[in-house]
């Protein structure tokens, strides 16, 4: 099957998953007599990002389709993205985010064992057994991560007892490794299913030195990497990680405020008020439309959505209510809505909404604009020199259009001449590369970190005046310690990896902690900070703290470890005297602020 179930889960009102994927959002539809009962959670997994984005990079307030509506914030200023801790259904009915991603976890637990048992003949297999590769996108914070591993340990996916049972992987790096193995592939066969513009049947393919920016963008959020090939199945992170929360979904949302343009937001808030399951519908119509957009794009001046039947009941009965003698069918409301200052560029006809090519192009480039200025900037760092291809995967990435935009802007007969990378199918890179990743040892051998990472520490005068405090910040945070019998500077914040800075594979931080008489534990605060220098623990947050226990010798230390190179942090202590007895420490995250 060529396509991947999306995140949608079905609930029925005890909890109970009744579907997952595009059979979920099908049942719903298709049962409106359930539609105040069950519950229908889509694009869940963006419960979990979390950020501090300027306002146009999240909401549709600069794009074409909603100038009338636009945002009175300043594009300026920015807002914090918290995580979730509740999900809304479709039918607006609210339940915990835990609860949501347990329930999707168990049913790919059940659905897996299934799978094996009949499929493989595996009958003996035991859930210890089994390692499980979970993929999140790259612009996920710590926070996201470990409630990705808490949740999964919470639906019994895997036991904090068994090491290595969970792997938590960022998307495109997955879709990194299975473009390296389809490239591979297309040196030994003909049929490599890949599109390559302007490469040649001989070429070796990637080559030691090479640099490709990596687009994967899916249903929530574009996640971009920029890697270059250091070995065979191996490679370094020349930027860190980036992107944004533009998916396909935003190009949705473009469409839902063009029907509010049309019909007035009061009418679409009712319909999805009163009538989730057409709501929904009329969405879903939509995305099977967007996927057929440009493909002919010589002769085609207009593309078609449907709208479903009980939405156009629903329309006739409120435009009847009106009573308004020049407003007496649908077609009225369509005819009168102006695009950007246009008019004639929508048209209804037999339950069809017919678009102008140029309202489409609007909808799509509110998404691309941002995702090619992001790549520009990128391009524009001198580290990636040496760049010369442009790899999209993902579930937009099949979009005709968005090909022709990025190759149009990146393309080989563009200034930067990237040579494009597209699989035959997109979307299913990341999966394909995350069952490569099972498999493969180390494959990314060096990070760049997206985050100055540290812990609260008191320095001496002179060490905090030598890491840039003023005399001000010293005299506000100056503290007397009578064990040492001298003054120190609390609150500091000692640097243990630096943003931007590389972290090779397996290289390792250490802090000793020194014990004070008579103390049974030290605690650690592990702060992280956007900044590259951070001076005070007010410059960043509190991520998690680190209980360390001491035995009954007084006299020794603690030595840390931390571990920043892989997707998620860890940290492993051991005493002095005991170096090669090592325990993983439990990094207890802080909650959002």
């Amino acid at each position: 099957d060529e396509c991947k179930p999306k995140t949608i889960l079905l609930l029925d009102e005890k909890g109970t998953v009744l579907g997952f994927g595009a059979d979920a959002k099908w049942n719903y539809i298709t049962m409106p007599s359930y539609k105040n009962k069950w519950l229908l959670f889509e694009r869940f997994k963006m419960a979990l990002f979390e950020d501090e984005l300027r306002e146009h990079d999240y909401t549709n307030g600069n794009s074409s389709t909603s100038k009338k509506y636009k945002s009175k914030t300043s594009p300026k200023k920015k807002r914090k993205i918290g995580i979730a801790d509740t999900l809304s259904a479709a039918n607006g009915q609210r339940y915990g985010s835990d609860f949501v991603f347990v329930s999707a976890f168990k049913h790919i637990q059940s659905e897996a064992l299934k799978f094996m048992h009949k499929k493989l003949k595996l009958d003996n297999i035991q859930n210890e057994d089994i390692q499980w590769i979970i993929t999140v996108p790259a612009i996920w914070s710590d926070r996201a991560k470990h409630k990705m591993t808490s949740w999964a340990i919470a639906a019994g996916l895997v036991s904090k007892k068994i090491r290595n049972q969970l792997k938590i992987v960022y998307e495109p790096d997955c879709a990194s490794l299975a473009i390296q193995h389809q490239m591979r592939n297309r040196r030994k066969s003909k049929t490599h299913g890949l599109q390559l513009d302007d490469v040649k049947e001989n070429d070796a393919g990637f080559m030691i030195g090479d640099q490709y920016v990596l687009l994967d963008v899916g249903g929530g959020t574009a996640d971009i990497c920029c890697h270059e090939i250091v070995g065979e199945f191996g490679v370094r992170e020349v930027l860190a990680p980036s992107g944004g929360p533009w998916g396909s979904s935003l190009i949705d949302d473009e469409y839902a405020q063009l029907l509010q343009n049309i019909f007035s937001a009061a009418w679409m808030q009712k319909c999805r008020r009163l009538l989730p399951n057409v709501y929904v519908e009329c969405i879903e119509n939509f995305q099977r439309a967007k996927m057929f957009f440009f493909r002919n794009k010589r002769s085609n001046k207009w593309y078609n959505v449907g709208l479903p039947r009980e939405f156009c009941e629903f329309l006739s009965e409120e435009i009847e209510a009106l009573q308004d003698d020049e407003m007496q069918e649908i077609e009225d409301l369509v005819q009168r809505t102006k695009f950007a200052g246009f008019s004639s560029l929508l048209r209804f006809e037999d339950d069809v909404l017919s678009l102008d090519v140029s309202i489409w192009r609007a909808m799509f480039d509110a998404v691309i604009d941002r995702i090619i200025l992001h790549v520009s900037n990128l391009l524009s760092d001198a580290k990636m020199r040496k760049c010369k291809y442009l790899c999209l995967v993902g579930g937009l990435s099949s979009s005709p259009y968005f090909q022709f935009k990025l190759r149009q802007q990146f393309g080989v007969d563009s200034k930067y001449k990237l040579q494009m990378i597209v699989p035959k199918r997109p979307l299913l890179a990341v999966v394909e590369g995350a069952a490569y990743f099972g498999l493969t040892a180390n494959y990314i051998q060096s990070r760049i970190l997206k985050k100055t990472y540290g812990i609260k520490a008191s320095f001496t005068e002179t060490k905090a005046k030598a890491n840039g405090l003023s005399a001000q910040q010293i005299d506000a945070n100056k503290i007397f310690i009578d064990y040492y019998h001298g003054y120190f500077v609390k609150n500091c914040f000692k640097v243990l990896g630096r943003k931007n800075s590389e972290i090779v594979q397996n290289q390792v931080v250490k802090y000793c902690c020194k014990r004070q008489p008579g103390c049974a534990m030290a605690k650690i605060a592990i702060i992280c900070s956007d900044m590259e220098c951070p001076k005070l623990v007010s410059d960043g947050q509190v991520l998690a703290k680190l209980k360390l226990k001491f035995d009954h010798d007084d006299h020794v230390n603690v030595t840390c470890e931390f571990h920043f190179y892989d997707t998620v942090i860890k940290v492993v202590a051991y005493c002095d005297t005991t170096p090669d007895i090592k325990q993983e420490m439990d990094v207890m995250y802080v909650e959002n602020d």
